[in-house]
């Protein structure tokens, strides 16, 4: 199985990707696991 690029980094950015459609985001919360 191929394991996604980044897949183990603990900094970075996060990208919202909404495909052509609109999209719209709201109170985005990140929380550790």
């Amino acid at each position: 199985k191929k394991v996604p690029k980044g897949v183990n980094r603990s900094k970075g950015f996060i990208g919202f990707a909404g495909h052509s459609d609109p999209v719209k985001f709201r109170n985005v919360r990140i929380k550790s696991l």
